[in-house]
């Protein structure tokens, strides 16, 4: 018997609703992830990544709300969840990294009084055994002196520093589901391959679920199993990371990663781009939502696609491969 997604997102919207009317931020979003997985959700700045990883959270800032579907967590809607339940379950078998370290810790406490606090708040420890869990964490994520360092405010270390202490507390409980929101983004190349064997390492050796959520193609793909490729609070194509990456099918996805300096050589001293900006969630085109960028749209695609069968599924009238979209 197949086991059931540790994780799994049915056909969420996430809607704000302002006085000048309901605005979709993110629409009709269905996606899982595994125990012992890495899901990694791509697109640019805007797409609605970060607001999924917060629905999951249950920490959506007003007035936005899931309106519609569900979000399963071992088989639990968490959007329908009373609060303390929610509460119990965020920092131990849920937790999230923050992109901006700021929003994890408080200015006022130092380091060490902010790590013991979540062990104590979660384990049935002495605040002892505790301060030494917290060295143990900050010597984890590389940072050097880290008993001196738990004396220490947020505001005396740096800014990759703050990161790597917002890292440290999402894995204090070793929980069942991350969600990590471009963590690694602050930190230098050796810190963030460190950072990512160890995350790797407790997702395989715990059976963790990972979602890393970021823009950077290239740490994906030495990362997650598969990817779910985002696009203006949509998601336009999903798969296996081998697959997606190497035989992408929407043209979305084919610009995202024909933009990569790793991937495509500049043309007179340029990088290639997609063709215009993303649009607001006031102003989502009617069809398919990357009609007005694609250089292969028709009549058809004002209209919107449904989506592909398959492990590897994309939402596309003119997939790639088709024999109008290559190129």
């Amino acid at each position: 018997m197949t086991e059931a997604p540790l994780l799994q997102l049915n056909d969420v919207t996430i809607t704000f609703d302002y006085a000048a009317g309901a605005l979709h931020a993110v629409e009709d979003l269905t996606f899982h992830v595994n125990r012992g997985e890495v899901l990694g959700l791509v697109g640019e700045s805007g797409s609605g990544k970060t607001l999924t990883g917060f629905s999951i959270m249950g920490a959506l800032d007003d007035p936005g709300v899931v309106s519609a579907g569900e979000i399963l967590f071992k088989g639990e809607d968490l959007t329908k969840m009373p609060p303390s339940r929610l509460r119990a379950l965020r920092g131990s078998r849920l937790a999230m990294i923050m992109q901006d370290p700021m929003m994890t810790l408080n200015p006022t406490l130092t380091i060490g009084t902010q790590i013991t606090e979540a062990i104590l708040a979660h384990r049935k420890t002495t605040r002892d055994h505790a301060r030494q869990l917290a060295t143990e964490a900050l010597e984890m994520v590389g940072i050097g002196q880290a008993q001196s360092r738990l004396s220490s405010y947020p505001h005396e270390y740096s800014g990759g520093m703050r990161q790597r202490v917002a890292i440290a507390i999402a894995l204090l409980h070793e929980p069942d589901l991350i969600v990590a929101d471009e963590p690694t983004t602050a930190l230098d190349v050796t810190v963030q391959a460190q950072i990512l064997i160890e995350v790797r390492r407790l997702v395989r050796s715990k059976g963790a679920a990972l979602i890393w959520i970021t823009h950077d193609l290239s740490v994906i793909a030495g990362l997650a199993d598969r990817v779910a490729v985002m696009y203006a609070g949509r998601i336009v194509e999903q798969g296996p990371t081998r697959e997606v990456l190497t035989n992408p099918r929407h043209p979305y996805t084919y610009g995202l990663l024909k933009s990569s300096p790793e991937n495509e050589p500049l043309e007179n001293g340029k990088l290639w781009q997609i063709a215009g900006s993303a649009p607001s969630i006031a102003q989502r085109p009617e069809g398919c939502v990357f009609r007005p960028r694609c250089a292969h749209a028709s009549e058809a695609c004002l209209s919107l696609p449904g989506e592909s069968a398959g492990a590897h599924s994309y939402t596309c009238w003119h997939p790639r491969g088709s024999g109008s979209s290559d190129g």
